[in-house]
Order: C-alpha cells, then sequence, then structure tokens
C-alpha cells in the first residue's frame, strides 16, 4: 500500500475474510505479510 498524499491515510484492508485497520502517515508506504501484521516505512525526507 501506498500513500503518495502529504497528509495522513488510513482505512481498511479486508483480506481473507479479515479487515485490518491501516493509518499511513504522509509519503508512506507498508505491507501486510500473511499473517497479517502490517510494517510501515516512512519516505518523507526533510530538507
Amino acid at each position: 500500500m501506498f500513500n503518495l498524499l502529504e497528509s495522513e491515510n488510513q482505512g481498511t484492508i479486508q483480506w481473507a475474510d479479515r479487515h485490518y485497520p491501516v493509518q499511513l502517515a504522509p509519503l508512506s508506504f507498508a505491507i501486510l505479510d500473511s499473517a497479517g501484521a502490517l510494517t510501515t516505512y516512512d519516505t518523507a525526507i526533510a530538507l
């Protein structure tokens, strides 16, 4: 999942009849593995 916005984004992922809440920081992405663990990565660069 990608959040290319400059604001926080949130929602729900439905996968294998389960719902996973997701909240992504601005300019970040996340990976949801098969066990349902969510790992987020912040890609914002301070100038």
